[in-house]
């Protein structure tokens, strides 16, 4: 009851640690059963892929004994995207790497550990019995050691926002019962479909920025350009040459001038004010 063990980052990402290809003799359990390929979980459905993808994400719950088909996504989701877990999750913060760490308010929230565990109360260059050495170094590889302590004062407490303010995204956003915060795309992306409109802007190659000025016109640039508002002007950067050039929002012939940075050095980004006057140039050597 003593032993205290921790998952190793495998059970999260390697689903081949299940199972056994190279055909090793595990032997033969007493009621005769051979070992082999590590039996999972019937959430699971014996396929070790699929014990990884939801292990990654509910596995710190404890598994329930007979779950139904459903069990695992609708409680577990529930249970760790709820909003109490978000509003307490500061109080875990605390215990961990925060002002409960260490010292009386350690001792105050009955987070005191073996003295071995805090690593300010190790130091093996002072160790010189080689059995002392080896017994301490022994037990840190074993039990590990409390990470260290980032925050000293309280961390604050994550804002939730309530269910009110959240009743317009309703029906853009899918909703777990019993969770207020809206969930993003990606947490339903069966629900995902082709859109039936034509795209806003089609460009061949990657989007660097999408801006909307004050006409209500949206501009697309590719990356590494700049738009120069209010004008449709834009900088663009990244050529052989070290140049900047500057170009016409739709124009077909492209750059209509060169400005030399009279620099060796690339650069590497551009920012400009809300007026389009000042232009602020990122160099490689982080200059500007």
């Amino acid at each position: 009851m003593a032993d205290v063990k921790e998952l190793v980052p495998e059970f999260f990402y390697l689903p081949e640690m299940f199972l056994n290809s190279n055909a090793f003799d595990l032997g033969v359990k007493q009621n005769g059963v051979r070992l082999d390929d590590v039996v999972l979980p019937k959430w699971a459905h014996g396929d070790v892929h699929e014990f990884i993808r939801l292990h990654r994400y509910y596995g710190t719950l404890t598994q329930p004994t007979n779950p139904s088909p459903h069990h695992h996504i609708a409680n577990y989701r529930e249970a760790l995207e709820c909003d109490y877990v978000s509003e307490h999750l500061h109080e875990w913060i605390d215990l961990i790497f925060g002002y409960r760490q260490n010292g009386e308010p350690a001792k105050e929230a009955y987070n005191v550990f073996h003295h071995l565990f805090y690593e300010q109360n190790v130091n093996f260059d002072n160790i010189d019995d080689p059995l002392t050495r080896n017994a301490t170094l022994g037990f840190i590889n074993n039990f590990g050691q409390i990470p260290a302590q980032l925050f000293k004062k309280p961390h604050p407490q994550k804002k939730v926002p309530t269910t009110s303010t959240t009743q317009p995204h309703q029906s853009l956003l899918a909703v777990t019962p019993g969770v207020s915060t809206p969930r993003l795309f990606y947490h339903c992306l069966e629900r995902l479909r082709p859109s039936s409109q034509k795209p806003v802007k089609e460009r061949r190659t990657a989007v660097g920025d999408i801006v909307s000025n004050e006409r209500g016109q949206v501009i697309v640039l590719e990356q590494q350009k700049i738009l120069l508002q209010p004008t449709t002007q834009y900088l663009t950067w990244g050529f052989h040459d070290r140049s900047i050039r500057l170009g016409q929002v739709g124009d077909k012939v492209g750059s209509v001038c060169l400005l030399e940075t009279n620099s060796c050095y690339e650069v590497t980004c551009m920012a400009c004010t809300a007026d389009g006057k000042v232009v602020f140039t990122g160099m490689q050597e982080g200059l500007e």
